[in-house]
């Protein structure tokens, strides 16, 4: 188990505690990597790049319309997993910028009130966990040599366009924090059985 991992302590001293606190873990991870990846780009890298451009627009622009390829990947992976659990989608707009809004799924749940929460929390995250998946991808790729050279410089745009948005906006968050807590039982009663082994 996770925390059994971190600090030594073993589910036998408290089972229940040691479950909830991995159930936590586990159902907070995907937000904080996708808050994690917004401060970085927005605060650090944002301002990195306004200094070097002497601009203050300089981070918008790149994050809003160089990386474009990183919102479509982003609001694709909201569609396909909208689409994969039976979502109502009700309107896609892959690449729109309007200020802070790039894009958009919007969806609607259905279903049991228990599907809905599993919609709800899959949906939201979906970016992270595609970002983490094709991220994990294309290194793979460049540590093993795989990528011709001349498709190099275009893995590695394509790279760093689905890292800047491998995000969770506040809206997502709210509707993962809506729906997550159907994963946390479903953890915390897995670590809890896994414990008593």
């Amino acid at each position: 188990m996770i925390i059994n991992e971190l600090f030594g302590y073993t589910s036998a001293d408290n089972p229940v505690l040691m479950s909830l606190i991995n159930a936590f873990i586990l159902c907070a991870a995907l937000p904080l990597i996708g808050m994690v990846i917004n401060f970085i780009t927005d605060n650090i890298f944002g301002s990195l790049l306004n200094r070097l451009f002497r601009s203050s627009n300089a981070y918008y622009f790149f994050h809003n319309y160089i990386t474009a390829p990183g919102v479509i990947i982003h609001e694709l992976s909201h569609l396909l997993l909208a689409l994969v659990t039976f979502c109502k989608v009700t309107k896609v707009e892959l690449f729109r910028p309007r200020g802070n809004r790039l894009g958009g799924v919007e969806y609607m749940p259905r279903g049991s009130a228990i599907w809905n929460c599993v919609q709800m929390t899959l949906v939201s995250c979906a970016p992270v966990i595609s970002g983490m998946f094709i991220s994990s991808f294309l290194i793979t790729w460049f540590m093993a040599g795989v990528i011709p050279g001349f498709l190099i410089p275009f893995a590695l745009y394509l790279l760093i366009c689905v890292i800047l948005h491998m995000n969770m906006s506040g809206q997502d968050i709210k509707v993962y924090i809506k729906g997550v807590w159907i994963f946390f039982i479903l953890f915390f009663v897995y670590f809890l059985v896994l414990g008593k082994k």
